[in-house]
C-alpha cells in the first residue's frame, strides 16, 4: 500500500478476490481504528470509488493529520440478493500514518 503520510491527501486501494463483485453491494463501510478499536473515521457512499473487485478511498488533510500512527481498517458490505441480506466482513488491514514535520493544513 506504500507509505501514507499525516496531512497528505492520498487515495488507498483496497483489492479483494475476484470471488465477489463489489459492485453489486448495497451498502458499504470502511472503518479506520486506532490500536484500541477506536473508531477514528468510517467512509461510505460518495467517499468510495467501487469497481468489481477494487475499493478506492480518497482521504483529505484533516483526516490523515487525525489519524494514530497504527491504524487498522475493515471493510463490511451489505449484498441483498432474493430477499436475503449478507454482511461480508474483510479482513483486518494494519496500516501506518508516517509523520509529517508540517502536521497542520495547508491552504
Amino acid at each position: 500500500m506504500g507509505e501514507v503520510y499525516k496531512g497528505a491527501t492520498p487515495t488507498l486501494s483496497f483489492t479483494f478476490p475476484e470471488t465477489i463483485d463489489l459492485t453489486l453491494a448495497t451498502d458499504a463501510v470502511f472503518t479506520f481504528t486506532d490500536g484500541y478499536k477506536n473508531i477514528r473515521l468510517e467512509k461510505t457512499g460518495e467517499d468510495l470509488v467501487i469497481t468489481p473487485h477494487q475499493v478506492d478511498i480518497r482521504f483529505t488533510q484533516e483526516e490523515t493529520l487525525a489519524m494514530p500512527k497504527a491504524a487498522q481498517v475493515q471493510a463490511n458490505f451489505l449484498f441483498a440478493a432474493g430477499g436475503r441480506v449478507d454482511r461480508v466482513p474483510s479482513k483486518i488491514v494494519n496500516l501506518e500514518f508516517e509523520t509529517n514535520l508540517k502536521p497542520e493544513v495547508m491552504e
